[in-house]
Formats: structure tokens, sequence, C-alpha cells
């Protein structure tokens, strides 16, 4: 996940409705507006969506890591040592 995320925080950045194409289209009923979405903006736009998923899933593991490193560490303690409830 980690990785993830460093592979993909410039996408982050990027301005991404400054890759999409504008123009105008001519139609038999009026003039309209064409926005034209490339490989940047949907990869971008993607990414972007993904981010927040795997912030939350990489929080979750981060705190199973701990617990389960606190549970080892409990787990070692000298003969006779108090254990906390």
């Amino acid at each position: 996940m980690w990785l993830f995320t460093f592979l993909t925080w410039p996408f982050f950045w990027t301005p991404w409705m400054e890759t999409v194409d504008t123009g105008l289209w001519q139609a038999s009923d009026g003039l309209y507006a064409r926005y034209e979405f490339g490989l940047l903006t949907w990869t971008s736009l993607a990414l972007g969506l993904l981010a927040v998923p795997v912030a939350g899933i990489t929080g979750w593991f981060v705190y199973r890591l701990a617990t389960m490193q606190a549970a080892k560490l409990g787990s070692r303690q000298p003969d006779g040592a108090a254990t906390s409830a």
C-alpha cells in the first residue's frame, strides 16, 4: 500500500482539469461545449478516487500491526511479572 501511495502521489497534485480538451461543437439546434478526457485525466481522477480507500486500509493495517506487536510483547513477560487486564 505504501508503494502504491509513493508511486501515485504526483497524480494527486496534477491539475486534472487542465488536461481536459475543450472546444465547441456545432449541432443543428445550437452550439455546445465539448469536453474530451484524455488518458492523463482519467488516470489522475481514478488515482485520486483511490487515495481515500487506500489511506483507510493503510490506517487499519497499521492498527492491526500495532495490536499484534502489543500482544506479542505482552506474552513475553518474565516469570512472576504482573500482567495488565
